[in-house]
């Protein structure tokens, strides 16, 4: 019986979070604010992690904190191609959404679920972990040349040529004064 019970409440999970539209997480039901979050890892553990992580990340965007009326309302873990895929779905009333909000600092520290805030902090540090900011590109070399003008011959072509330039006339001199 627990077998089939259990298949039936996977297949209800499966439906729930097929029927969602794509980079639809949010949904207000019966007065509370639902978010949805999938992730996938190597293992069960790390799926879930990353999937608590981003809802409770988005609850935290809308309500400043997690209040301390946050639930978990849906978990499913299923092992796909090697890959353990989470879906969960984390919310709370709206009412204390609204009320976490409009709290001062301190009141929030009261009105925030610690566990919940623990876990956002936490997956905050994973993900600057595990996605660091890309580097920056490469400085370009810019070489400026400066315009030879209407002459077609590089500054290193000239000093050649004023070497050589030099060399025949010391040869010029020294033959001269040999008397060749």
């Amino acid at each position: 019986m627990k077998i089939v019970y259990g298949l039936a409440l996977t297949a209800c999970f499966a439906l729930v979070f097929s029927t969602a539209r794509a980079g639809e997480s949010r949904q207000v039901t019966g007065g509370d604010v639902i978010y949805s979050a999938q992730a996938s890892a190597v293992s069960e553990r790390d799926a879930l992690f990353q999937a608590e992580g981003q809802a409770v990340r988005m609850l935290s965007i809308e309500c400043s904190v997690p209040p301390r009326t946050t639930k978990v309302f849906q978990q499913l873990v299923t092992l796909e191609n090697g890959r353990f895929i989470a879906r969960v779905q984390i919310g709370a009333p709206l009412a204390d959404c609204e009320t976490a909000n409009r709290a001062s600092i301190a009141d929030k520290a009261q009105l925030a679920n610690r566990e919940l805030f623990t876990l956002q902090t936490a997956y905050a540090h994973y993900l600057l972990d595990h996605n660091p900011p890309a580097a920056p590109a490469p400085a370009r070399m810019v070489v400026v040349r400066p315009d030879p003008g209407p002459y077609r011959f590089s500054r290193d072509e000239l000093a050649s040529a004023d070497r050589t330039i030099e060399t025949r006339l010391k040869n010029r001199e020294s033959e001269r004064q040999l008397g060749m």
